[in-house]
C-alpha cells in the first residue's frame, strides 16, 4: 500500500513536471519569436540604411542616381547599368522585408516605411526604367505587391527628393 502510494505521489509529480515543461517551452518558444523578429528588423534596416549611407557619401554616386531617378537616358550605358544595379540590390531588401511581413517575422511597419519609399519613387522616370527591366527577376507576390502601387496616385514629401529642380 505505502509502495503504491509513493507510485502516485510520483506520478503527480511527474505530471507537474511536465506541465512545467511545456509552460517554459511556450515562454521559451515566445521569447525566440520575440528575438527573431528583432534580428530579422535590425537585419533589414542595417543592410537598407548601408545601402543609402554608401550612396549619399560618394558624391560621384549621388549625382548618378539623382539624374538616374529624373532622366535615366542622360546617362551613359555604365551610369545606367551601376544604378540599376545598385538599385536592384536595394530593391531586394524590399523583397525580404514584403516576404518577412508576410511570415510575420518582422514588424509590419517596417515593411509599411518601405512601401512608403517605394512609393516615393515609383513616378520617377528612374524607377520606371528600372522597374520595366527588373520587374521579372522578382518573385511573383512581390511583383504583384510593387505593382499594386504603380497605378496609385499618393503624393508625400517624399516625392520631391526624386523631382527635378528645373521642373
Amino acid at each position: 500500500m505505502k509502495l503504491k502510494k509513493l507510485s502516485k505521489i510520483a506520478e503527480i509529480i511527474s505530471s507537474l513536471g511536465i506541465i512545467i515543461s511545456i509552460i517554459y517551452a511556450a515562454f521559451q518558444f515566445n521569447e525566440n519569436t520575440k528575438a527573431l523578429r528583432s534580428s530579422n528588423a535590425n537585419n533589414i534596416i542595417s543592410s537598407i540604411t548601408n545601402w543609402y549611407a554608401e550612396l549619399a557619401n560618394n558624391k560621384q554616386s549621388s549625382e548618378i542616381y539623382y539624374q538616374f531617378f529624373i532622366d535615366p537616358e542622360v546617362l551613359s550605358s555604365e551610369e545606367k547599368f551601376q544604378c540599376v544595379l545598385n538599385l536592384h540590390a536595394l530593391m531586394l531588401n524590399f523583397q525580404n522585408a514584403y516576404y518577412f511581413d508576410e511570415d510575420e517575422t518582422i514588424d509590419s511597419r517596417i515593411n509599411n516605411s518601405i512601401a512608403n519609399i517605394m512609393n516615393a519613387a515609383k513616378d520617377s522616370e528612374g524607377f520606371k526604367y528600372y522597374w520595366g527591366m527588373r520587374e521579372e527577376s522578382f518573385a511573383s507576390e512581390f511583383k504583384n505587391y510593387v505593382n499594386s502601387f504603380l497605378d496609385k496616385k499618393i503624393e508625400t514629401n517624399m516625392n520631391k527628393i526624386y523631382q527635378s529642380e528645373n521642373y
